[in-house]
């Protein structure tokens, strides 16, 4: 999807009669190309959180993006420290197994 670390996408679905979007931060590696990885907590009242975990095979939401101007590329820094909760773990865990994989090729 051409998104750099940091950046974040809009889904969108049809849901109880009205249009719901929610953004995500994808955790995939910028170089895993042709798909897309996210992390999503499934809470009881939150719509497009049970509405994703149903999908099966075939079925498909509405992306958009790429979003958001954030650059965390850890190939731009000497050294990064990243402290995150809630939301903000998604877009931490994509800078991790970016170096991770990184490291992992050396």
């Amino acid at each position: 999807m051409n998104l750099h670390v940091g950046q974040y996408i809009a889904i969108r679905a049809h849901l109880d009669g009205q249009d719901v979007v929610r953004y995500y931060s994808p955790i995939s590696r910028t170089t895993d190309h042709g798909i897309i990885q996210l992390l999503v907590k499934c809470e009881d009242n939150g719509n497009m959180s049970r509405h994703l975990a149903g999908l099966q095979p075939g079925q498909t939401v509405d992306f958009a993006g790429p979003l958001g101007e954030a650059n965390l590329d850890p190939h731009l820094y000497k050294k990064m420290g990243l402290v995150a909760g809630g939301a903000g773990v998604s877009a931490i865990l994509q800078v991790q197994s970016t170096t991770a994989a990184d490291c992992s090729n050396k």
